[in-house]
């Protein structure tokens, strides 16, 4: 189910996405191109406080802040609307596992386990789960590693786009993984002299490099 890449890259310019996630082609390549930004100015991983969600403000339906809470989990901190629509309640301080039906659940924690200790980014094909009628809905998921102000890779930036909006309900609407592929950093972190804050900083880089749709 999973492939190793050759180095971080840019994962928008990864593996050929499905005809129904074309359209997510300029978001994804939006953040990668924002993260990429952040690691050449700052170091791979960049600091959490260095994302500025205004930089972002056009994907932040789409987009979430995760932290790791013990290897291989995660907890949301800061979520866009259609996770809302997911799970049909209010994602913050959820596991990011919520989002995923209990079968799926050993590859999401085999992948985190990953993206945080290797450090890595991450690209997920997502799907849920087959329909009386019609077809199932499919995503694709993409997580960068960033570090907390200790330098510890323990935060995730992730967008996910769905070839469908949610319906609106209030059960959960889960995910199974379909597929996913792990883009290991290249280059390593160096010091910055943060301040003990998960609030983005005044003046922080906040770059846009490529124009998309979308929703930290």
């Amino acid at each position: 189910m999973t492939e190793i890449g050759n180095g971080l890259g840019r994962l928008g310019a990864g593996p050929v996405l499905p005809q129904n996630l074309r359209h997510a082609a300029p978001l994804l390549a939006q953040f990668d191109g924002y993260w990429q930004a952040l690691a050449a100015q700052y170091g791979a991983p960049p600091f959490r406080h260095h994302v500025d969600p205004r930089a972002l403000q056009n994907g932040l339906e789409n987009a979430f802040l995760a932290e790791e809470i013990a290897p291989g989990h995660a907890r949301l901190r800061v979520a866009g609307q259609m996770f809302r629509q997911l799970l049909g309640s209010d994602p913050r301080g959820m596991p990011l596992s919520a989002l995923f039906l209990p079968g799926a659940r050993a590859n999401l924690q085999a992948l985190l386990g990953q993206v945080f200790a290797t450090p890595a980014g991450a690209r997920v094909l997502v799907a849920g789960p087959a329909r009386l009628l019609g077809s199932a809905n499919s995503g694709i998921l993409q997580l960068w590693p960033l570090r907390d102000d200790t330098g510890g890779v323990t935060r995730v930036l992730g967008c996910m786009v769905l070839a469908r909006a949610p319906a609106h309900r209030s059960a959960p609407q889960r995910l199974n993984i379909v597929h996913y592929s792990l883009h290991p950093l290249i280059s390593a972190a160096h010091p910055d002299p943060a301040p003990n804050t998960e609030t983005p900083r005044k003046g922080a880089a906040h770059l846009v490099l490529v124009k998309g749709r979308g929703a930290v």
